[in-house]
């Protein structure tokens, strides 16, 4: 896969990581934070849950193969990135 292909795979797995986790956090939670167990045995709870789970596994391999593999794109990408912030 090139860079950009593995950018654009990254920011729609952010997309769906981030989506899925706004999910997870509409269950009701105990008053110390906690989903209740009787939440977490419902189909659509782990559905959710192990989505989630695939989703993160997945960012963290392509990040793990862009630092290893394009280190110096990231990089200027993150530089262009930091311009662009400070020119606005």
């Amino acid at each position: 896969m090139t860079f950009q292909d593995l950018i654009a795979a990254r920011d729609a797995t952010d997309a769906k990581l981030s989506q899925l986790g706004h999910l997870l956090n509409a269950y009701p939670r105990s008053e110390i934070g906690l989903t209740p167990d009787h939440i977490k045995a419902t189909p659509e709870w782990q559905a959710t849950y192990y989505a989630a789970n695939d989703a993160r596994d997945r960012l963290r391999n392509i990040n793990r193969y862009l630092v290893k593999h394009y280190g110096k794109e990231l990089k200027a990408e993150r530089e262009a990135k930091r311009a662009h912030r400070r020119a606005a």
